[in-house]
């Protein structure tokens, strides 16, 4: 990279970072007089230096995943061990209720505005307005099934604390537009900024009602206050950043240029929330809430990767794909990279989970959780299925074509379910066997329709993937043979820190030999990292 290229690049991101800093000092200077009515896409997005936005934006979007995590793993602890598990049991029954509410509460409308080309200032405002409206209308119906549902669960505490939770459905409403505004303009560091501003805030409330004896209103007030927070965090960014403003106002054809994108966003969350529930459901009713506890922890560590790493690079694709909707090429490229990313680590992880699942789960979890092993081993599978599609949701999006998701996500609603019904006979190893081979029998539709969109053959979209599948089965093989000569030989923990380090071993040099050009675009990556941290 050229020298200019590196003090242009610095001076964006000292303008950056005293914009952020701006953002959140008091009493800064109002606007002089209102800000343009069109909104354009950030400098360099769409140009040669979308690679950089792009690559800027997983680093911030990948240190606001490891500090969120971090931060609310250690806050869980410190609250468990100040409220009772029966004020835990509560709060979680009072999520249960309001969780389908919760996916719909912008409309899509967020995604909406990050996706649109030709976005004014009107546009902002009716969305402001709307999703303030609609999480009012959800607080209402919410208040309204209070009293219902604590006689539903037998619980005479649950109207209450579902009628403080409601005041989340208006607080999201209003946060979830600054928020997609400003990955609508790559700016993850003020997305993470004000990310974090919220979880600690709200922590902070939390372990001092916690300490004060308020039991469950301490979760409660973690829950509320942390929309609260980010609300206003994100309010002011997104405000000085002069993306929007508060003043009142609506337009009809506004909201029609977005209710199109925005319905077939919300109906495809509503219809993701039953495909991802529907398989708890079934095992919940049929087979009890011991089982369901094995499959459902079972499916936690299944998608631990996926969440951490795939959910780091989809943050940023959809603003990022949407700013390339015109270049069919810079859009595939992306596309590409990003899927290879994420397969060059939820392959390995995924299957090394399934070959370590006799050690990793009784190590981890306790003896208690061995029979959940062969669930986790089979759920595993999956791992490479969900990296592959991961990003295709985003390409739909940022095209304009959110009811692709939608069409897909209904199809699968419709032949997961078909298959879950079928293996409830054979207990939750037949569940997880449902979920494993059906995923695999699906993966082919979405990548051609990403092939069909992105210009390319089907081949393609798959093409850069056989490297790191071949370094996964050779690390896979590894693995077990490690695990087949230390089991019933050494300790657990020693035979599992061999297994992780044979298979480490073996993934890394197996990608030297079948996989030198995507390493080599990953350390060239990386060294650009480092030289603009240094420069």
């Amino acid at each position: 990279m050229s020298r200019h290229g590196t003090d242009a690049q610095d001076e964006q991101d000292a303008r950056d970072a005293a914009v952020a800093e701006q953002a959140l000092a008091p009493g800064g200077d109002d606007w002089t007089e209102p800000p343009p009515e069109r909104l354009v896409r950030p400098a360099g997005a769409g140009t040669g230096d979308f690679s950089g936005h792009v690559r800027r934006g997983v680093q911030w979007a990948a240190i606001d995943q490891v500090f969120q995590q971090v931060f609310r793993i250690a806050l869980t602890v410190v609250l468990t061990r100040l409220t009772a598990p029966s004020e835990f049991g509560l709060i979680s029954l009072g999520f249960l209720v309001t969780a389908a509410a919760s996916w719909i509460t912008d409309l899509g409308l967020g995604p909406a505005l990050v996706q649109r080309t030709d976005l004014t200032r009107a546009h902002v405002r009716t969305a402001i307005s709307a999703t303030f409206a609609f999480g009012l209308l959800l607080a209402g119906a919410t208040c309204a099934l209070a009293v219902p549902a604590g006689e539903l669960f037998d619980q005479r505490r649950l109207p209450l604390v579902l009628v403080v939770l409601s005041v989340n459905f208006p607080l999201k409403g209003l946060l979830g537009i600054p928020r997609d505004m400003i990955r609508r303009e790559l700016r993850f560091r003020e997305f993470a900024l004000g990310a974090g501003i919220g979880v600690v805030g709200s922590a902070a409330l939390a372990v001092c009602l916690a300490v004060a004896g308020a039991g469950v209103w301490a979760l409660v007030a973690y829950s509320v206050g942390e929309s609260a927070i980010v609300l206003v965090a994100y309010g002011v960014i997104a405000g000085r950043l002069g993306l929007v403003d508060w003043r009142p106002g609506f337009d009809r054809a506004a909201l029609r240029d977005l209710m199109g994108f925005g319905a077939s966003v919300s109906a495809f969350k509503l219809v993701y929330y039953l495909q991802t529930s529907i398989d708890n459901f079934l095992v919940g009713k049929f087979l009890g809430a011991t089982d369901l506890g094995y499959y459902s922890t079972a499916y936690r560590v299944m998608l631990y990767p996926i969440q951490r790493v795939a959910d780091v690079i989809a943050t940023v694709a959809m603003p990022a794909f949407s700013s390339v909707q015109d270049d069919v090429r810079l859009l595939r490229e992306g596309f590409l990279r990003g899927q290879q990313a994420i397969c060059l680590v939820c392959f390995p992880a995924s299957v090394g989970i399934s070959v370590s699942a006799p050690l990793l789960i009784p190590l981890l979890l306790g003896d208690a959780w061995s029979p959940a092993v062969t669930t986790v081993q089979i759920l595993a599978l999956s791992g490479p299925r969900l990296a592959v599609n991961r990003l295709s949701g985003s390409v739909f999006q940022a095209v304009g074509r959110p009811q692709l998701d939608l069409v897909l996500g209904s199809i699968a609603l419709a032949v997961f379910t078909v298959g879950f019904v079928c293996a409830i006979p054979f207990g939750i190893t037949g569940m997880a066997v449902a979920y494993t081979v059906v995923g695999a029998l699906w993966v082919p539709l979405p990548q051609w329709k990403i092939a069909e969109i992105l210009e390319m053959s089907f081949w393609r979209t798959v093409q850069g993937l056989w490297p790191i599948a071949t370094a996964t089965a050779v690390m896979a093989g590894a693995a077990e043979l490690v695990l087949q000569l230390t089991e019933d030989r050494v300790p657990d923990w020693v035979a599992l820190a061999a297994v992780i380090a044979a298979g480490a071993v073996a993934y890394a040099a197996t990608l030297l030999v079948v996989a030198r050009p995507l390493l080599a675009t990953a350390a060239g990556d990386l060294v650009h990292r480092k030289r603009r941290v240094s420069s």
